[in-house]
């Protein structure tokens, strides 16, 4: 092989080298972002079953707090009643209220659950009809301020409602406000949402973010493509600020 063809077998050699490295890091690259994607999509179902299992928690702790009570109580009632033959009508008109109560608060409980305005009528008024009963039990004042011009798709007015339906759980939970500003507003297809409140607040995030539902409020954030920002202060209240994609 005389310097010439050495050359080129050499020029060629490299090229296959280096052509070589160049594929098999690609390959690779490939390959790590696909388990990125993967172990994304895999924790983002892991924290929607999550999700689900909190509100199933939520709606058995409703039925069993509030409704098994009432309804324990008013079976004394009427038994009362059945036993105090001359005047049964005090019990009567205890369980009747009883009942109705009961009614009510299961109507809230199906609201909740499937939310029919929000097909019917759109998320301003199913956040509204939301809103309107969390102010029929609680000495909370709310202000909601809606500004979506757009037409959402029915899977992302769930995604939201949801999202807002939990920020306001937790505000009213957990913060001791006195009032609580929810704001949503569209801009330049993005959907921003502020729950803002008077409250306590607290000094700095907890570590584990658990303690006021946080990580459960950055899942549901991450599940609609958007993200969470909390702002707070001891005394001063807490601000979470949503930035959410609209898919128009």
């Amino acid at each position: 092989m005389d310097p010439y063809e050495t050359t080129i077998y050499h020029a060629v050699l490299i090229t296959s080298l280096v052509l070589g490295t160049v594929i098999i890091y690609f390959a690779v690259s490939v390959i790590r972002i696909q388990r990125r994607h993967f172990e994304r999509k895999r924790s983002l179902l892991i924290s929607e079953i999550a999700l689900l299992e909190s509100e199933r928690t939520r709606i058995a702790n409703d039925l069993h707090d509030e409704l098994g009570p009432l309804l324990s109580v008013t079976r004394i009632q009427i038994s009362k009643a059945a036993d105090q033959l001359a005047t049964p009508a005090y019990y009567l008109e205890k369980a009747e209220a009883n009942i109705l109560t009961v009614i009510e608060r299961l109507g809230g409980i199906a609201r909740n659950l499937t939310p029919k305005l929000l097909v019917t009528k759109g998320l301003e008024a199913a956040l509204q009809d939301f809103i309107d009963q969390y102010r029929h039990i609680s000495s909370i004042r709310f202000r909601l301020c809606y500004e979506v011009n757009q037409h959402l798709s029915g899977d992302q007015s769930l995604l939201i409602y949801r999202l807002v339906q939990e920020t306001v759980h937790n505000a009213v939970k957990h913060s001791g406000a006195h009032q609580i500003q929810l704001h949503l507003k569209e801009y330049d297809k993005q959907l921003y949402i502020s729950c803002k409140d008077d409250g306590n607040g607290f000094a700095s995030l907890p570590a584990s973010e658990n303690g006021m539902g946080l990580t459960s409020l950055h899942n549901r954030a991450e599940i609609a493509g958007g993200h969470l920002q909390c702002t707070t202060a001891a005394g001063s209240g807490t601000e979470y600020f949503f930035q959410i994609p609209l898919n128009i």
